[in-house]
């Protein structure tokens, strides 16, 4: 019995520190949404522009010095990609399905992605009073080896009704990473149990 209770309290520990852990984002910050706006000074034609959803079908929009991509993050949508295709590629493809299916699983030659991650959402500490960040990049070049290059610009650096700020560049995946660390913990702590009272039978 006693070397069922020691096993009990060493598993009950080491489950409580890692909850601790994995909680410890949520409890000191606060989600905020993100809008993105991405502006160029020139028309690309040479390339079709799509954003893929994480894990979703792509989006095709028109991009250029008179239309801007704007994303509106919600606490509820799936960050984002740009991508940038070389719009000669759409030839090789019998059906505009079949094209944005090959955009989706990066399987089109010449494709080249953003270097910045349109998220959603992001966290940022409880004291910012900011429901929204407001995130602002020009194009700088799209290169085949760096990809489709982004500025981000400030906006309301001060943080008082927007702007980039320094919040932490995290997005659904920290959730993901959250749930699945407290999932790990709760499944040590039951294995701890099973440990136990094996012991226990033993004694």
């Amino acid at each position: 019995m006693r070397h069922a209770i020691l096993a009990l309290a060493s598993v009950l520990v080491v489950a409580a520190v890692a909850v601790a852990d994995v909680l410890k984002p949520a409890i000191f910050q606060k989600t905020v949404t993100v809008e993105h706006t991405i502006t160029t000074d020139k028309d690309h034609p040479d390339y079709v522009f799509f954003l893929i959803p994480d894990g979703g079908k792509p989006i095709a929009v028109k991009f250029g010095p008179k239309q801007p991509i704007v994303f509106k993050g919600t606490t509820n949508a799936k960050d984002r990609g740009l991508v940038a295709v070389p719009t000669a590629s759409r030839k090789g493809y019998a059906t505009e399905e079949d094209f944005e299916r090959a955009v989706g699983d990066s399987k089109v030659d010449g494709m080249v992605r953003a270097n910045e991650t349109l998220f959603a959402w992001i966290f940022t500490p409880l004291k910012d009073k900011r429901n929204t960040i407001i995130r602002e990049y020009k194009l700088a070049k799209i290169d085949p080896k760096a990809g489709v290059v982004l500025e981000m610009t400030e906006v309301d650096p001060n943080g008082t009704g927007g702007g980039c700020g320094d919040s932490t560049h995290e997005s659904s995946l920290s959730v993901r990473t959250w749930i699945a660390g407290l999932a790990a913990s709760l499944g040590i702590a039951l294995g701890g149990l099973r440990v136990a009272g094996r012991v226990r039978r033993k004694d």
